[in-house]
């Protein structure tokens, strides 16, 4: 969750954060949200990863990182020709989504752990969804633009806390 807060609070301010990068590099800027994503791939890889290494199975670890490999020099090979640096970005992406669904599938089997898919998912999709809306939304008025963005922030923030109540109950009463 403090991933996805991040992803939205990073890309719905992105013309802010540029301002502390060097001008040379914010050509750079339309990677942001896509690595932005990898990485929320990758910290859900490293959360789901527990299973292999409870169960002994370390040996997947490694075959969940060639994969990752694997994709990351195929995808690179394919799409940097096409659209450069953006195609990296975007192989990145589908490397850390596709250890993240394998683990999760193979860790299924051989470790159930509950997890609510249904609300990880709509957490994910309604990410995908902000994102969207403020990458691809124009503006008269920054004033205007942060306003609806910060309004979208806090609301993000609310809808979470009133879907996990009692699980941060229970965390604050341990």
């Amino acid at each position: 969750l403090i991933s996805l807060f991040a992803t939205i609070g990073i890309t719905l301010y992105l013309d802010l954060a540029l301002y502390f990068i060097g001008e040379d590099f914010r050509v750079g800027a339309p990677i942001i949200p896509v690595l932005l994503l990898a990485n929320v791939c990758l910290g859900v890889y490293y959360n789901q990863s527990v299973w292999y290494k409870l169960t002994d199975n370390t040996s997947w670890g490694a075959y969940l990182a060639f994969t990752g490999a694997f994709i990351t020099i195929l995808l690179n090979y394919i799409l940097i020709p096409h659209i450069g640096y953006m195609g990296s970005a975007w192989a990145t992406l589908a490397c850390y989504f596709s250890m993240m669904l394998i683990s999760y599938i193979k860790g299924h089997k051989v470790y159930p752990i509950p997890y609510d898919l249904k609300k990880i998912g709509l957490y994910i999709l309604i990410t995908i969804g902000i994102m969207l809306f403020g990458l691809n939304t124009s503006w008269q008025s920054n004033w205007l633009k942060y306003l609806v963005h910060t309004a979208i922030i806090i609301s993000f923030a609310l809808l979470i806390f009133k879907l996990e109540k009692n699980n941060f109950k229970k965390a604050l009463s341990r």
